[in-house]
């Protein structure tokens, strides 16, 4: 193509370039791929790669219409933009600093755009969608977006995605890594080391000054032992079929969970063990700016189940003026609540709730969609370049009320088997129980 740049590929960037275009620069279609993937290493040629595509993209197809994302403004404009426009000629395109886009001289657009601001990015259409740190994105925001990668006014064969990151724990991680691909997603996987125009010293300071976590995951690209996800051990397994609260049987012990929150939601879970000691989460409640007369009525809507809460709204006041001198455990208590006093050992609530799913002694039955999207999202809190080289053990203070309820209950009920009653009343009155359990002998004492 004239005025082509003349770029020195790596090989997993030339096998990235590959997989889309053909020798004549034009997008292949002796393939049915249509999502790209760059994920590596700090300094692998992700962004460098992906925008040079979108560039090839926008200048070989006339009145092409593109967007690039980041999930958040700062990084867009800080970054991204930045990027973009130090990498390509501005004889290209011209750069409305306004409208953030790119307006190539050939009628081709490229749009920068960010989900925290841009409100207009799931109701346009595009002719190919690119994504920069994809791991940062929501995957519902991630699959909305596909839905509007529909656009043919820009004459490309196929409408594509193309997306770039770091290895991450959570949905990326399960779209890529976790099970095959589908024939239609192209993975690319790049150490640090894989780009051989870095300088020599690069990466020998980095190794000398990050902590071991992130060379693997920043340095080596590797995804395995990816410790982001507070529930690492969630897995769709653990996601069972709605359960109907008449069909729980009478024996089973049941307890609800609940976390407090005015401004943010309260979260109520209702749960059972079965008698082989299970956890079922049945259902969920999610509200905030609710008085207590109104959380009881809803926490107690399957009964007055015995709740465990945050015993520290035992010293809370309520919101309301005309309510500030009680607290809010003695009101939620006055309108009908049993409320007992959870555990607060953060650290080993998480230890347990990691074991129960691993070995699918805890199920979330699928309508608790609040819950599940919380358990796939709660982190780790990351650490900060030029922090202590110790990873935190904390995970993050938001979005987790529904994480901080299920760790209270499966804390409280944890080793409570249900007993089948009749069957228990059945052994008693059986001869089994004789055979089993003979009469105790009276040994008398020697005096």
């Amino acid at each position: 193509m004239e005025n082509d740049i003349v770029l020195n590929l790596t090989y997993k960037q030339a096998e990235f370039h590959s997989a889309i275009f053909d020798r004549k620069g034009n997008i292949r279609t002796d393939n049915i791929l249509n999502e790209f993937n760059y994920f590596g290493g700090i300094g692998s040629g992700k962004s460098r790669i992906v925008m040079t595509c979108i560039d090839q993209i926008c200048r070989k197809y006339p009145n092409t219409h593109g967007v690039l994302i980041r999930n958040t403004y700062p990084e867009l404009n800080d970054s991204v933009i930045p990027q973009y426009n130090t990498y390509f000629k501005q004889w290209r395109y011209v750069y409305n600093k306004t409208s953030r886009t790119c307006e190539y001289i050939n009628g081709s657009r490229l749009d920068f755009r960010a989900f925290d601001t841009d409100t207009k990015i799931l109701s346009n259409e595009y002719d190919f969608i690119a994504f920069c740190q994809l791991e940062e994105v929501a995957e519902d925001l991630f699959l909305q977006s596909l839905g509007r990668n529909r656009r043919k006014a820009g004459g490309l064969p196929k409408n594509i995605v193309l997306a770039e990151g770091n290895p991450s724990a959570g949905w990326v991680k399960a779209r890529l890594k976790d099970k095959a691909l589908p024939p239609e997603i192209f993975l690319v996987e790049a150490k640090t080391k894989d780009n051989p125009y870095l300088p020599p010293e690069y990466e020998i300071n980095l190794r000398r000054n990050y902590p071991d976590f992130w060379i693997a995951r920043f340095l080596d690209g590797e995804w395995t032992n990816l410790n982001e996800m507070v529930f690492s051990e969630f897995r769709e397994e653990n996601v069972c079929e709605i359960v109907d609260p008449k069909n729980i049987h009478r024996d089973y012990i049941r307890r609800n969970g609940f976390d407090w929150g005015w401004v943010n939601p309260c979260a109520n879970l209702w749960g059972y063990t079965d008698y082989d000691g299970a956890l079922t989460i049945y259902d969920e409640w999610y509200q905030n700016k609710t008085l207590p007369e109104n959380v009881a009525k809803e926490c107690n809507k399957y009964g007055s189940i015995i709740t465990v809460a945050d015993y520290a709204m035992k010293g809370l006041k309520m919101p309301e003026r005309e309510h500030e001198d009680k607290t809010v455990w003695s009101e939620l208590e006055a309108n009908g609540m049993r409320l007992i006093p959870c555990n607060k050992e953060e650290l080993s609530n998480i230890v347990l709730v990691n074991i129960l799913l691993k070995t699918k002694k805890l199920r979330i039955a699928k309508n608790c969609v609040n819950l599940i999207k919380e358990v796939k999202n709660w982190k780790w809190k990351r650490i900060k370049l030029g922090a202590d080289k110790n990873q935190f053990e904390e995970p993050t203070d938001k979005d987790n009320h529904g994480c901080d309820a299920l760790n209270y209950l499966c804390a409280e009920i944890f080793g409570r088997v249900s007993v089948d009653s009749d069957k228990k009343k059945e052994y008693e009155h059986s001869i089994l129980k004789a055979v089993i359990e003979p009469p105790k002998m009276r040994i008398s004492s020697i005096s």
